[in-house]
């Protein structure tokens, strides 16, 4: 079922008076504060974030304050920090950048630490979406995979996006279930064959030698050569990552929701292309302001929505200058729906005189210019979205 975003009270779902976080110190775990979670009844994404939020985050503000071209560098140092807030809700800001955080620059931050974690060095084998730890001893001795666990925790508590970035073997192992996929196996992992203790399993090590050898063999002799090789590669030479990886997991009772719910949290967090942005649902997430039925300023809205709608379906276009993901960007600081949704309604008002469009990230609000034709519209549209890649411009 394709996952799509809708707006909502973000704590609407929020059990009992508070969280079961009472206090977090640097390094702990939480797994065992957050006993609540084991008890869960979780049968969608949607719940999972929500009891999630509401079980974990505590009163009070994290401030961070980060560069944009070392953002994922900037929060580490703030993680590693023995007073960082873990329970807290983030409150964001970017160095030389205007605006309040109202969950725009959080998210904003949670999607560029997404791409961070994806292209921190030595940490992982595979390609997006098939990610698992390397078997790599320096970044084990660091504890760099359980730093990048608790990371995987804050993204969704924080900013409720989909990672979709890791191999559904790895999730597999994490969960206690018994099958692992050859689409998971990494050229890069292959290439530390001339590192591994080949004393194992002799099935694995003749596969290795030869992946090829497979086609000479019937299918049920196949099917378990394959998954002994998947096995393999994807949890045995990197099973203390694996561990370190969970130990981080711990930090917010996710490794608990894999066991419980693996095929929810696979949803979350395993390569699966995420649904399509449609134009009528960027639309739609809007409220506009409109002025009163009849007056002059009511009719330039309305044909200033018009054009914003014509624009949206423009965009669903292969040759079109900018996306829809951009689009949504550009108001809400990340390219895809939170699957908690929104913390307040975003709204969209109305401007006289200034021929672009602007935004405000402390209250959601996107103000569209009046009294333009449609092709200036979108002329200057396209050019805002494909301009602003911060927030010291909107």
């Amino acid at each position: 079922m394709p996952l799509r975003g809708h707006w909502y009270k973000f704590n609407c779902l929020m059990i009992g008076s508070g969280p079961a976080v009472n206090h977090l110190c640097h390094g702990c775990r939480l797994e065992n504060d957050l006993s609540p979670i084991s008890h869960l009844n979780l049968m969608s994404p949607e719940s999972v974030i929500a009891e999630l939020c509401s079980l974990v985050l505590a009163d009070g503000v994290q401030n961070v304050k980060v560069r944009r071209n070392h953002a994922f560098q900037d929060l580490l140092r703030w993680m590693n920090r023995a007073d960082y807030g873990w329970d807290k809700h983030l409150n964001v800001s970017f160095v030389g950048e205007q605006g309040l955080d109202s969950g725009g620059p959080r998210r904003n931050l949670m999607e560029l630490t997404v791409r961070g974690l994806i292209n921190w060095g030595g940490l992982w084998c595979g390609k997006e979406g098939h990610l698992i730890p390397a078997p790599d001893f320096l970044t084990l001795q660091n504890r760099s995979h359980c730093m990048a666990g608790r990371i995987v925790g804050t993204v969704l508590v924080q900013s409720s996006l989909q990672l979709n970035i890791f191999a559904e073997s790895l999730i597999n192992t994490i969960a206690g279930i018994n099958k692992w996929f050859v689409d998971d196996v990494a050229e890069r992992g292959i290439n530390y064959r001339g590192r591994r203790d080949w004393t194992g399993d002799p099935v694995v090590e003749k596969i290795a030698e030869n992946i090829s050898f497979l086609g000479e063999v019937n299918d049920a002799q196949k099917k378990d050569f394959t998954q002994a090789a998947a096995r393999y590669y994807t949890s045995i030479v990197n099973r203390a990552q694996i561990e370190e990886f969970k130990e981080g997991l711990k930090t917010f009772g996710i490794a608990t929701l894999i066991r419980k719910h693996p095929d929810v949290m696979k949803l979350l967090l395993c390569g699966q292309k995420r649904a399509t942005i449609q134009p009528d649902e960027v639309y739609d997430m809007f409220e506009a302001e409109l002025s009163e039925v009849g007056s002059n300023q009511r009719d330039l809205e309305e044909e200033a929505m018009m054009h914003f709608m014509l624009f949206l379906s423009s965009l669903t276009n292969l040759n079109a200058a900018c996306s829809l993901d951009d689009l949504l960007r550009f108001p809400t600081g990340a390219k895809q729906f939170p699957i908690g949704g929104y913390e307040i309604q975003p709204t969209i008002e109305f401007i006289r005189g200034p021929q672009f469009p602007t935004v405000s990230t402390c209250g959601l609000v996107l103000r569209l210019p009046i009294g333009l034709t449609e092709e200036q519209f979108k002329t200057n549209f396209e050019f805002v979205v494909r301009s602003c890649h911060d927030f010291s411009f909107v």
